[in-house]
């Protein structure tokens, strides 16, 4: 085998093991946006959660001070 034939042969490897490398790269960045957008969905359900009962607590304490009995 000429060392040409070689080199090409060599190249073409190292071109297809970088189109796999950069599927499973893709999928993965994929799976990756697919977490963290679930993430921030979850936190931003816990975030009106926590704020819904932080003005509850407020408002009853406001409400308690105002009013005389």
């Amino acid at each position: 085998m000429r060392r040409e034939d070689r080199q090409e042969e060599r190249r073409m490897r190292y071109e297809a093991l970088a189109g796999v490398m950069e599927f499973f790269g893709v999928i993965l960045s994929a799976l990756l946006i697919i977490g963290l957008v679930a993430f921030l969905a979850h936190l931003g359900s816990w975030l009106v959660d926590d704020l819904t009962q932080s003005f509850a607590a407020l408002q009853q304490g406001v409400t308690e001070a105002l009013i005389i009995r």
